[in-house]
């Protein structure tokens, strides 16, 4: 049975030009070109870039037009359409639930994909990449929502001897990513509401700052020195840090070229 029409997920990478040369050539290719940011952020500034690379117009979906999907297989059945998005577009549960969704439909998927903030963080910090654990995501706080469930899923990698990359929240409609110490703070915030010592003094975390730009920035310090405000101000957001395990002595030659004194 011939397909109902054609999606494609197509990874943007990070940075002004991240994508494959097989991603932008399928998007010249598309009769719908959409981007959804609330995964991955991506201002104006880096939506104009891609639409003068492309040629064509890109449309900014909301999180409840990527999540109800009905949307995006509409277009999908009226000509080949992608969906953006920064990094790799299948990290995302999300996209996942979208990709099977098309199958079930009838749509034919296929996926392109790109840097993702998983991989270009370790690599930048000179990280071992099978030194990671679970991945966790740090959520802005609430007045009735301030979950410990990020920072006790660490745990278990701190206990087995791994690194935890954190994910920073962003506030899609305001524009907003968290940043590096404002994630420091939220782990030691959670910390104290956690028995034992979770999160002591001398735990050594890494900070990211625009992974995969060309002025992306790196800072590693203590908690202790983060909470002091001790570790220079990265600039600009996305912001993305990281629990250090115990270092290889080669990871540690990397590490110490980072380290605030």
């Amino acid at each position: 049975m011939a397909p109902e029409g054609t999606l494609h997920l197509v990874g943007l990478g990070h940075g002004p030009r991240g994508m494959t040369v097989d991603a932008l050539e399928v998007l010249r290719s598309c009769t719908n070109v959409l981007l959804e940011r609330y995964t991955s952020p991506a201002g104006e500034q880096q939506r104009q870039r891609w639409e003068a690379l492309i040629g064509r117009p890109i449309v900014v979906l909301s999180r409840e037009e990527v999540e109800r999907a009905d949307v995006i297989l509409h277009q999908a059945r009226k000509g080949p359409t992608a969906l953006c998005t920064a990094g790799d577009p299948l990290v995302a549960t999300t996209h996942q639930e979208l990709r099977l969704s098309a199958l079930e439909a009838g749509v034919a998927v296929h996926y392109w994909p790109a840097p993702s903030v998983q991989t270009i963080v370790p690599s930048l910090l000179g990280l071992q990449q099978y030194k990671f654990g679970r991945t966790i995501t740090l959520p802005y706080p609430a007045p009735s929502f301030s979950p410990t469930s990020p920072l006790e899923q660490a745990q278990g990698n701190i206990a087995a001897g791994l690194h935890t990359l954190v994910l920073l929240d962003l506030h899609e409609q305001e524009g907003t990513t968290m940043r590096a110490e404002q994630g420091v703070a939220q782990l030691r915030s959670m910390a104290q509401r956690l028995p034992g010592d979770p999160l002591p003094a001398t735990t050594l975390i890494a900070a990211v700052a625009r992974a995969g730009w060309p002025d992306s920035a790196l800072a590693v310090g203590t908690q202790e020195q983060w909470e002091q405000g001790a570790i220079a101000s990265l600039g600009e957001t996305p912001h993305a840090l990281v629990l250090l395990g115990p270092l290889h002595f080669q990871e540690r030659r990397a590490i110490d070229r980072w380290r605030a004194r």
